[in-house]
């Protein structure tokens, strides 16, 4: 019988840190906090896939869904997907439950079935709170901004610290304020249109040197010459889940 007991929700399941910590050193992820707290819970985001190679600074204890080579400073929960190469800043929140301001009075007091007509799993707290915000590549955000849920960050974009985001962010926008709102795009349509064909993430870091980053054309130019001649090959990692990680430690009870 398996001795370990893990505690289970809805949204996530936790674990104490060092019973994993060294599976997620071999897939180079780094949480420095808890590295510093090895007997601290981790949350394991019940829909978690990672591939490896991020960092988690501050105080995290949560292991979110996240592409590789991307970091994050912030606690993100369950239904929250991020992308390659992209940086999250400290204090990045979702917004909390869903009410009905369409209705007589947004009080929750009146979500019983006596009160109204809609369907009652359409009222409960766990389907008001229901997550689904897709981070994309390359993304930047910065601190203290605040995302409404089902919402949707393309790649490229940016979102100014302090912002509160309604809606979704088009591929290399720059948005920002309360609410959000675009303030410019990254680079010439012309750029975007490539950058978003070409998917760059695609690849390895190490086998994106030389590119030169600094200079947009010049970089399109070589990346896709680099493709046509097939010097170049997709980086396809194997993509852990929760389940995953925690058959690593059931392996070494049995």
């Amino acid at each position: 019988m398996n001795k370990h007991k893990y505690i289970l929700s809805n949204e996530t399941t936790q674990i104490e840190f060092f019973k994993i910590e060294k599976f997620l050193q071999k897939i180079n992820i780094n949480m420095l906090f808890l590295k510093r707290n090895p007997h601290k819970l981790i949350n394991l985001n019940n829909d978690l896939r990672i591939e490896g190679y991020n960092n988690f600074y501050s105080n995290i204890l949560n292991l979110c869904t996240i592409g590789a080579f991307s970091y994050s400073s912030s606690n993100l929960g369950y239904g929250v997907s991020i992308g390659r190469y992209s940086s999250l800043a400290a204090n990045i929140k979702i917004m909390g439950a869903h009410h009905f301001p369409e209705w007589i009075s947004t009080s929750p007091h009146f979500y019983a079935e006596s009160y109204h007509s809609v369907d009652p799993q359409m009222v409960t707290h766990i389907h008001r709170t229901k997550r689904n915000v897709t981070i994309g590549n390359d993304v930047w955000i910065g601190a203290d901004v605040v995302l409404k849920s089902d919402i949707n960050i393309g790649d490229g974009a940016i979102i100014a610290s302090n912002s509160i985001v309604t809606k979704d962010v088009p591929p290399y926008m720059i948005v920002g304020g309360n609410p959000a709102k675009i303030i410019r795009p990254r680079f010439s349509d012309d750029i975007i249109e490539k950058l978003i064909d070409l998917k760059w993430w695609r690849f390895h870091k190490k086998d994106l040197k030389g590119l030169m980053f600094d200079e947009p054309y010049l970089f399109i130019d070589s990346l896709r010459e680099n493709i046509e001649l097939e010097k170049l090959k997709e980086y396809s990692p194997p993509s852990f889940t929760k389940d995953d990680l925690l058959s690593k430690i059931n392996a070494k009870t049995t």
